[in-house]
């Protein structure tokens, strides 16, 4: 009796160990290849992949509020198709953010993305404007500084004298720069002339966030 009940527990535990196997391989095959199951829609979806950097690195890498345990220079392929918040975090600097839109497969590649110092605005009293913009419309006016190898746009409220730092890109002494603005304030743009070439560097003005420019606009030659 107690041999014919082993002999059934040794054979109800081998099948349910079968079972358990047939039942995790599939998933962990599919996890491993990437794919997950998406609560919103109720489907399995394949993930997407961002590479991103900044400068300086070690930056903490948030999506939508979840905290990545990579640090900047990091790749996230766990990111579900949508749109999602994406954040740099680092202390004594300022955290960058931006929205973006991720399709099933995609693979993207961001970065260095600067990271500007919390006391930066402090640092600015003692420098010269290269140039200024003013925008009537929005009671704003925008200017550029140079320090060492980098330029600086930082655009003012007049209101209230409010500072915000917009752009921080490489300094080419050999080149010339000018600002504008977009006709409703929204935008504005940094052009750098360098003999026949043109390339230009737009910063959305309420959040400083840079707007990608298709690689075609950059590096213009004049004709």
């Amino acid at each position: 009796m107690k041999t014919d009940m082993s002999k059934s527990l040794r054979l109800f535990l081998f099948l349910l160990f079968v079972a358990a196997f047939l039942i995790s391989a599939p998933v962990v095959v599919l996890y491993t290849a990437g794919y997950r199951f998406d609560l919103t829609h109720g489907r399995i979806v394949h993930t997407a992949v961002l590479n991103i950097s900044s400068e300086p690195r070690n930056a903490t890498v948030l999506v939508d509020t979840a905290m990545y345990s990579d640090r900047t220079p990091a790749v996230l392929e766990t990111i579900l198709p949508g749109d999602h918040l994406v954040r740099l975090e680092k202390t004594g600097y300022l955290p960058w953010e931006t929205t973006l839109s991720f399709e099933s497969r995609e693979a993207r590649v961001m970065g260095p993305i600067v990271l500007f110092l919390e006391d930066e605005p402090h640092l600015q009293e003692s420098l010269s404007a290269i140039l200024v913009s003013s925008h009537e419309a929005t009671n704003r006016f925008a200017y550029v500084t140079q320090q060492s190898s980098w330029l600086e746009v930082w655009m003012v409220e007049a209101a209230d004298s409010q500072k915000k730092l917009l752009m921080r890109l490489p300094y080419t002494s050999t080149s010339t720069y000018s600002l504008s603005w977009s006709k409703d304030g929204i935008y504005i743009a940094l052009k750098e002339q360098h003999g026949s070439r043109q390339d230009l560097s737009i910063s959305r003005v309420s959040d400083g966030t840079a707007i990608d420019l298709p690689v075609s606009a950059q590096g213009v030659e004049d004709t």
